[in-house]
């Protein structure tokens, strides 16, 4: 997947959501962030 399909994909979710796109993006790099802090310990 490419980023603007990515894109695209987090701004629709957004709108179902009715959340900020940027709450979106923030809550999925925190969890990509613990599932990379998980995989190192």
């Amino acid at each position: 997947m490419n980023k603007k399909q990515l894109h695209k994909r987090i701004a629709i979710e957004a709108r179902k959501r009715g959340v900020s796109i940027n709450a979106l993006v923030g809550e999925a790099l925190s969890k990509t962030m613990d599932e990379n802090t998980k995989q190192e310990i």
